[in-house]
């Protein structure tokens, strides 16, 4: 099965998900100090450009190796230096780890790099907070940190237009 794998991850250098499978391939084998190694290499050889950052993440999460994921976004972002943001890649690990702040901050904070960002937000939000829940921590989460980014920027009035987006979905109208 290595064998194979290592093939195609030859003929299809740019695939990471290849390369993270001869590494899976190695836990299999109860070998987890040449997995490890495997999924270092890949992370600290990641080239700057956001498709391969992005594929590399998604390589890990779909393996459930969110700390790896977490890794690769982090020096991604080291290696993209702003010019491109990761919030949602971030948001999505940060959400597979249960970390439900950073998640949310993660999403919100997109809107710094690019308002118009706020369709996909509202179409993304749903699958996240259950507006129809009484007591949701998340929501919770949410319309906090939307109310400390307008605090924080009162002029930027997609922050208004996302919080008030909110309350209605939840029909909550103070």
């Amino acid at each position: 099965v290595l064998k194979l794998i290592e093939r195609q991850a030859s003929i299809y250098p740019h695939m990471v998900q290849y390369q993270v499978a001869i590494g899976e391939e190695y836990e299999r084998q109860n070998n987890q100090k040449k997995a490890d190694k495997v999924y270092l290499d890949l992370i600290d050889h990641l080239a700057p450009n956001p498709r391969t950052i992005i594929d590399l993440q998604k390589a890990f999460s779909n393996q459930g190796k969110h700390q790896l994921a977490l890794q690769t976004l982090q020096k991604g972002e080291q290696l993209l230096k702003g010019t491109y943001p990761l919030n949602i890649q971030y948001a999505e690990v940060y959400g597979a780890l249960n970390e439900t702040e950073k998640m949310i901050k993660e999403y919100i904070n997109l809107l710094d790099y690019n308002p118009g960002m706020i369709s996909s937000l509202k179409l993304i939000i749903p699958r996240m907070i259950d507006f129809e829940e009484e007591e949701n921590e998340t929501h919770t989460l949410f319309q906090n940190e939307l109310i400390r980014k307008i605090q924080k920027n009162p002029n930027d009035l997609v922050y208004y237009e996302l919080l008030i987006w909110a309350l209605v979905q939840r029909r909550n109208f103070p």
